[in-house]
């Protein structure tokens, strides 16, 4: 409600090789992006999807990108090679972002919540293009952390530290060292 997207909570599915959308709250907009509980999607491609997969045990990544990676939309990420980097730059910053991956005309946030080595669920936003910009994210990835950290606290879990470049559509900050989970928020 405080951000008026639509809201999603995912998980990994049984096999663990794609997401469930567990729970969703909709928007009060009326151009929205619906996204249905028990729908699954490939890992691969959107931001609550590649949260799950940026956290999940290195052994598990490399399973996954063994197989080819279904293209869902122009801008999906189906070259191994760029998607390791993409989740290398989620892991530094402690969240993902999407953009037209899943569903043309759409942009998704969303922050992991873990457990001390692997992940349990994503919790995250969506909404369309026109909505999108800087100041969103800036606003709403400090947001969505809260969200999952309130999820994660209530859990005895964890968030992975998060952190804003100046410029959040351009290109992601260069990775540095591995983040340690956090209980406490650290949005900057």
């Amino acid at each position: 409600k405080v951000t008026d997207e639509t809201a999603v909570l995912t998980v990994l599915n049984h096999e663990r090789n794609r997401s469930v959308c567990l729970e969703r709250v909709e928007t009060s907009q009326p151009l929205r992006l619906s996204v249905q509980p028990g729908r699954e999607l490939p890992l691969h491609a959107g931001a609550s999807q590649k949260a799950l997969l940026a956290f999940m045990p290195g052994r598990e990544i490399d399973r996954l990108l063994e197989h080819p990676l279904e293209r869902l939309s122009a801008d999906t990420i189906t070259e191994p090679g760029r998607l390791r980097r993409d989740l290398e730059a989620i892991r530094e910053r402690g969240w993902a972002s999407s953009h037209e991956e899943t569903n043309i005309g759409s942009w998704g946030i969303a922050v992991p919540v873990i457990a001390e080595d692997d992940v349990v669920c994503a919790v995250g936003i969506a909404g369309p293009n026109p909505r999108l910009s800087d100041e969103v994210f800036r606003r709403d990835v400090p947001t969505v952390q809260r969200a999952a950290l309130a999820i994660a606290r209530s859990l005895g879990l964890a968030v992975p530290p998060v952190t804003l470049p100046s410029q959040i559509t351009s290109t992601p900050p260069a990775p540095a060292s591995s983040p340690q989970p956090s209980t406490e928020e650290s949005a900057s």
